[in-house]
């Protein structure tokens, strides 16, 4: 018979503690194991008076233990070893296992079991117990090594000027200061759960994602791959990465070192364009605040030129193109202006230039200068000669202004009358029809510019169920401020940017950033929560988002099981096809389908049969009237309906629950599960504790 437990770990010698008032007993234990070629040293206890010295004074690889009513019991023993911080096996001799019942025993702390005369059933769990001890042993060991040189590890990883990171399932889960800084971070902490797509240009992912297939392929360094990196302000610059596929928690990964290889212009500072040398974005955002607060809004205009030409010289020639010909264009528009004047590039096409002038004939002459310039620019790439014309819109300052936000989207509606009237030159007249426009084109502008400099924030709001369920549930919040670090009326600016359709970006940040925060999760070992993510008429219409969903879960090998994607029933009624075709490409995703504000339509009841929601999240204007009010018609209503979505079995969640009233109504409407200040305030972590509410 081959003994699975006999190898080369196997030890010679056992310091073993007998734990019986006979001493035939204890030879009875012995003879075997001596028979099989152990060297016993051995100690003996009747009492557990005794057991205090034994076990703390003496080396112990085994405990036996004959049960009986003078001597100690199993947990008794396993309490004292447990005290004496001591990892040994207790096996209990049997006499009688149809009096003394094996699980009883496992159940009261014993390793392991013998019967008391079956010498070679007390030599096999002998053997047994000794190899997992040693495996505890070694394994413990090992991790101690591990920790030790994981310890000496960072220690270089955070003095060496190296730029070093550590990617799992594409995404940064350890980088040095070094590398945070190379790409603008303050704290390395803030890269973690960004993947490496995300700080590399577009134009490189392929060949990015060929370099490191082929490294992990062959296991080894290959060389390196110079592409172009994106710093946290969007700029862009080249680097050159080397790739070693390493093992990260057990798991595949990669090391990455990477070095800048684009030398920094001398006196570039975090508001220089790296294309064309011009003021960028953000400075010239803070320039106009700061201009119309000094002048009180008596005199300037801004002209918002646009390059028509761009788009097309750059998806016919490469980016390098466009960006010869921004930097030509730009040299040339700045040798025409003055001190005064200050010169941006606000996007990839557009040079925005704020001068002091007001009067409008002015103002037009220095427009039709300036297209005259550009017009007459000639740049080459290679051997292609590159051109283009503009058009100009201008909006001077006026009373009404607030922002650079309001003047920059006015100035920007009079360019595209410009290019729809075939014009090159508008300046921009204020109508009543244009009003709503401008107030649009203004949210644009401050969700844009929110996102673009990273005022953007997730908020997680726990959903707790009451009836023993603590799986956890958090509905993801939006919280966005402006320039000065104050809230804005996301649900004011919502409405304005769904009309020009900006509230998509919006959507796909808030997803990005939440499918990042599980995938930390992940890594870290932590359990992945349901997520609730209200999306916008935008997303619902746009033909590509699943798609795009698809590519991201994929890029993280997350699957769409913690999501719930929902939209309110305003939407819904306007959106119902876009949002039937939706609903299914979510469920081929294994993502969860909501409908919010539920009850607070017309058609609530056909949306619930015809969209078969998998959750409904009850509109709470309708919980507070019929929280005042039992035996009114929107009580009978949300009974009705709620009643036929438990017939469907779609969860009910009673949301933005803030007062004791509505806490105490929502339990005869059927919800499970509720959210909102009376549970818990939104937080920017997902910490809390569902247990709470667990059974």
């Amino acid at each position: 018979m081959t003994d699975i437990y006999t190898d080369t770990t196997e030890q010679e010698f056992i310091n073993l503690l007998v734990i019986d008032h006979s001493l035939a007993n204890t030879e009875q234990f012995l003879a075997p194991l001596r028979d099989a070629g152990y060297l016993i040293q051995f100690s003996r206890a009747e009492q557990e008076k005794e057991l205090d010295s034994l076990i703390s004074f003496k080396a112990l690889d085994l405990v036996i233990l004959h049960p009986g009513d003078d001597r100690p019991d199993i947990p008794t023993l396993r309490a004292h070893l447990e005290t004496a911080k001591k990892d040994v096996p207790i096996l209990v001799a049997i006499d009688d296992f149809s009096r003394q019942k094996p699980l009883d025993i496992l159940r009261a702390g014993a390793d392991n079991l013998f019967a008391i005369d079956e010498p070679e059933h007390l030599l096999l769990v002998v053997r047994k117990e000794l190899h997992y001890r040693w495996l505890r042993t070694q394994t413990h060991s090992y991790q101690q090594q591990i920790k030790e040189t994981e310890a000496r590890s960072r220690i270089l990883l955070e003095h060496t000027s190296d730029a070093i990171a550590y990617i799992h399932e594409g995404a940064h889960i350890l980088v040095n200061a070094t590398y945070a800084r190379l790409f603008g971070f303050d704290d390395p902490q803030d890269l973690l759960g960004i993947t490496l797509m995300d700080i590399v240009a577009r134009d490189d992912h392929d060949t990015l994602k060929a370099f490191l297939r082929n490294s992990v392929r062959q296991g080894q360094t290959i060389g390196a791959v110079e592409v172009s990196g994106i710093n946290q302000q969007g700029k862009t610059f080249s680097i050159i990465i080397n790739c070693t596929p390493t093992r990260i928690n057990d798991e595949p990964g990669l090391q990455l070192v990477i070095q800048n290889s684009s030398p920094t212009p001398s006196g570039q500072n975090l508001y220089t364009d790296s294309v064309t040398g011009l003021n960028n974005r953000a400075y010239l955002i803070n320039h106009i605040d700061q201009f119309l607060k000094k002048h009180n809004k008596q005199l300037g205009a801004v002209l918002y030129i646009l390059l028509n030409n761009y788009l097309k010289i750059s998806q016919d020639n490469g980016l390098l193109a466009g960006d010869i010909l921004l930097r030509d264009i730009a040299a040339k528009l700045t040798s025409q202006l003055s001190d005064q004047e200050v010169c941006a590039r606000l996007a990839d096409a557009v040079i925005v230039i704020l001068t002091p002038i007001s009067d409008t004939n002015e103002l037009g002459s220095l427009a039709q200068k300036l297209a005259a310039t550009v017009a007459e620019n000639t740049s080459y790439y290679e051997s292609t000669l590159l051109t283009t014309d503009v058009t100009v819109g201008i909006c001077p300052v006026m009373e009404h202004h607030q922002n650079a936000f309001q003047l920059l989207s006015q100035a920007n509606q009079a360019c595209e009358l410009a290019r729809q009237k075939n014009s090159t030159v508008e300046i921009y007249r204020a109508t009543a029809r244009s009003s709503q426009r401008e107030k649009d084109q203004e949210s644009c502008w401050l969700l844009e510019d929110a996102l673009n400099n990273r005022r953007v924030n997730a908020l997680y709001l726990p959903i707790v169920s009451f009836q023993g369920d603590s799986t956890p549930r958090y509905d993801v919040k939006v919280k966005i401020t402006d320039s000065a670090g104050k809230p804005l009326d996301l649900s004011s600016l919502a409405q304005a940017a769904e009309r020009t359709g900006a509230m998509l970006p919006l959507d796909q940040w808030l997803i990005r950033h939440t499918l990042k925060a599980l995938a930390r999760r992940r890594a870290k070992g932590h359990s992945l929560p349901t997520l609730f993510i209200d999306i916008s008429s935008n997303s619902v219409t746009e033909e590509t988002f699943a798609n795009w969903l698809k590519e991201q879960l994929d890029s993280l090998e997350l699957t769409g099981n913690q999501l719930v994607l929902s939209t309110n029933e305003q939407r819904a009624e306007h959106s119902f096809r876009d949002l039937q075709l939706l609903r299914d490409k979510l469920k081929s995703l294994n993502c969860s389908f909501g409908l919010t504000q539920f009850g607070s339509g017309e058609h609530s009841e056909r949306l619930l049969e015809h969209l078969s929601p998998d959750y409904v999240l009850l509109d709470s204007e309708l919980i507070e009237r019929s929280s005042k009010s039992r035996r009114s018609r929107q009580s009978d209503q949300i009974a009705t309906l709620t009643q036929r979505a438990q017939a469907m079995n779609v969860g009910i969640i009673a949301s933005n629950v803030t007062t004791a009233n509505q806490m105490a109504s929502i339990w005869q409407y059927g919800a499970t599960l509720a959210s909102g200040s009376m549970v818990h305030e939104p937080s920017p972590k997902m910490d809390f504790d569902f247990s709470q509410f667990g059974g």
